[in-house]
C-alpha cells in the first residue's frame, strides 16, 4: 500500500491539541497509511497563541509522536533556491566556490530540531521573541495603510490587476535610488522585490549583530551566495537577471 503525506491546517492541530486526542489521531493515521507532515510555519503560527497551556497542548500534538518535519519556507521558497538560482543563471560570478555547508547543516538542525525541542520544553522565548516583532511589523503596516488610503482617495485611485500596476520615480528621488533604474515607468512588483532583497541582504544583514533582528533572508541566501559581491554594486543588483 502507498503511503500518502498529509499536511493539516493550525486549526485542526488546535483542536486535537485541545481535546488532547493525539493518541487516537495517530492511531487513525496509521490505520489509513498516511504519513502526517509538519512545517515550521506551523509552529511559529501555534506558537504565537498568548496561554501558555493551551499552547503547550497544541504544540505536543504537533510536534510528538510520527511526523515528518519540512525544512523551512525560507529554504524551500524565494529566500533561497529561487534567488540562489537565478544569481547562478545571470550573475555567477556572484555564486561562492564552495557552498558554506556548515551553516547550511546548522540551519536545516534548528529548524527541523532544536526549535521544535525549545518549543516542545517550554514555547515562551519563541512566543516573546515573535510578539515582540509581530508588533513592530504591525504598527508599521498600520502607518502604510493609512498612507496609501488617504493616497488612493484624493487620487480617486482605480483597482486594477496586480501585475498592471506600474511605478514611476518622484521627481525628487535620490539618484541612489534609481540605481540603474531609468525612471521609465516599470511593473511595481518588480521595484519592490528590487527594494526587498537588497534590504534584506545587505542593510539587514549588516546590522543585525547590533539590532538583533531577523536575517533569515540573507542566512539562507548567503550560505550559497557571496554578498559581499552581491553588495558592490546597487545598480547591477538592480539589473540582475530580468529584474528590471
Amino acid at each position: 500500500m502507498t503511503l500518502t503525506r498529509v499536511i493539516l491546517d493550525t486549526n485542526i492541530w488546535s483542536s486535537i491539541g485541545d481535546e488532547e486526542a493525539t493518541a487516537h489521531f495517530d492511531q487513525l493515521m496509521k490505520s489509513r497509511n498516511l504519513q502526517v507532515v509538519v512545517s515550521p510555519s506551523t509552529l511559529m503560527e501555534v506558537a504565537l497563541l498568548p496561554v501558555p497551556e493551551a499552547r503547550q497542548r497544541i504544540i505536543r500534538a504537533l510536534g510528538t509522536g510520527p511526523r515528518m518535519r519540512l525544512c523551512t519556507e525560507a529554504e524551500a521558497e524565494a529566500e533561497c533556491r529561487e534567488v540562489s538560482l537565478e544569481v547562478r543563471r545571470a550573475r555567477p560570478h556572484w555564486m561562492r566556490r564552495m557552498p558554506d555547508t556548515a551553516k547550511v547543516w546548522a540551519l536545516n538542525n534548528y529548524w527541523t530540531k532544536k526549535v521544535w525541542r525549545e518549543a516542545l520544553q517550554d514555547s515562551q522565548r519563541i512566543y516573546d521573541y515573535q510578539m515582540k516583532y509581530k508588533e513592530r511589523m504591525h504598527e508599521y503596516l498600520l502607518d502604510r495603510q493609512r498612507v496609501r488610503r488617504a493616497s488612493f482617495i484624493e487620487t480617486d485611485f482605480k483597482i486594477r490587476p496586480l501585475t498592471a500596476l506600474q511605478a514611476t520615480p518622484d521627481p525628487d528621488v535620490p539618484e541612489s535610488y534609481l540605481a540603474g533604474w531609468s525612471g521609465e515607468p516599470v511593473e511595481i512588483w518588480r521595484i519592490m522585490l528590487r527594494d526587498y532583497y537588497w534590504f534584506q541582504l545587505t542593510a539587514l544583514a549588516g546590522r543585525a549583530l547590533l539590532t538583533k533582528e531577523d536575517t533569515t533572508a540573507a542566512d539562507w541566501v548567503g550560505s550559497y551566495v557571496n554578498l559581499v559581491k552581491l553588495r558592490e554594486s546597487r545598480e547591477d543588483f538592480t539589473n540582475f537577471g530580468s529584474m528590471m
